[in-house]
């Protein structure tokens, strides 16, 4: 739960910086954990909150759609992706 937590606020606070330009902006959220697993849950949470508060679309990507943990954290490192979740 601790990773989880500091991965939302480390998330909003770099959102802040997406949400300052008043540009909409639609960020990439990826994992490789089943749609029933309580951490995909939670990011569905956060994905609907971050876009009721803060006017800025999260899309998760569950199951590895997008690939494995990986290629995840080179999409992120590359900047075609913003958030991965890696456990």
């Amino acid at each position: 739960m601790y990773k989880l937590t500091k991965a939302v606020i480390a998330a909003v606070i770099s959102m802040s910086a997406v949400v300052s330009t008043g540009a909409q902006a639609s960020l990439k959220l990826s994992h490789a954990l089943p749609t029933e697993h309580p951490v995909h849950q939670s990011l569905d949470w956060f994905a609907k909150e971050v876009r009721k508060d803060a006017k800025v679309r999260v899309k998760v990507y569950p199951n590895g759609t997008l690939g494995n943990e990986a290629e995840g954290l080179q999409m992120v490192q590359n900047g075609s992706e913003w958030y991965c979740c890696i456990y």
